[in-house]
């Protein structure tokens, strides 16, 4: 074998001497590598657990440290309440409706002691048999000129007399007035039509001058068991008893003669 061809296997077993470390160094190096993923991988894992304490049990037969039983307090659901519990109140309605009582279905003492309970809470006292009180719109007892609370017999008409503008001449303007009536009435009875209208123009332009302030009288009446007849007879009867005071006290008596 020449010397040439030594040295060339010589230099072929030194390359391949040269690439099997290479390829084993580079091996090495991949596994450690991996070997060290691994453990920071692992580290990685420790520090991300979720840290596990040791629990004491509770016993709920007893109440919590500076706690009592005492007042209420209770365990509810592992949770320790101070307060008592507390049971909601239904909201179901009752399907059983309520008796509503009436006046009928009161005894005589009831009704009584619901009338003094009335009066009472007005600063009144029950009314003599066969009395009321006057009211006022406002739920409020009528007081007369001495601050007492007025009573008015039951059944029997209330008289009021009040001041309102209307036809208040004087003397010597009525005169004139039942003059200025008279012709009227006797040129419609002639047919004389252009004089009566005249006439009616007069009596208005007086009654217009004669405009003052006279008495209203009113009347009030709770019509419970009489007729019609019966009420307006009252009523008449009542005003006719306050009629010439009032219109005296208004100077105009005359219009009544």
């Amino acid at each position: 074998m020449s010397r040439k061809t030594i040295w060339g296997f010589a230099a072929l077993i030194i390359l391949l001497i040269a690439a099997g470390g290479f390829i084993y160094w580079q091996w090495s190096t991949v596994q450690q590598m991996k070997e060290q993923a691994a453990q920071d991988d692992k580290l990685l894992e420790e520090e991300n657990k979720p840290e596990v304490t040791a629990e004491t049990p509770i016993d709920f037969t007893k109440p919590p440290p500076g706690k009592t039983f005492e007042g209420g307090g209770h365990w509810h659901n592992g949770e320790w309440h101070d307060a008592p519990h507390t049971t909601p109140a239904s909201t179901e309605e009752s399907s059983v409706e309520p008796h509503v009582h009436t006046w009928a279905d009161l005894s005589l003492e009831e009704r009584k002691q619901l009338v003094e309970i009335f009066y009472r809470e007005r600063g009144l006292k029950p009314p003599p048999e066969g009395y009321e009180y006057r009211w006022t719109s406002s739920d409020a007892p009528m007081l007369d000129d001495n601050g007492e609370p007025i009573l008015h017999p039951i059944g029997e008409p209330i008289v009021k007399v009040e001041t309102g503008i209307g036809f208040a001449p004087t003397p010597a303007q009525y005169q004139r007035y039942k003059a200025l009536q008279v012709q009227y009435s006797q040129h419609m009875q002639a047919g004389n039509i252009t004089e009566a209208e005249q006439i009616a123009a007069d009596i208005a332009l007086l009654e217009k001058e004669a405009e003052g302030e006279i008495p209203i009288i009113r009347v009030l009446l709770k019509s419970s068991g009489l007729s019609d007849e019966q009420v307006k007879e009252k009523i008449r009867q009542a005003a006719d008893s306050v009629r010439r005071s009032a219109y005296e006290a208004h100077n105009l008596e005359y219009l009544l003669d």
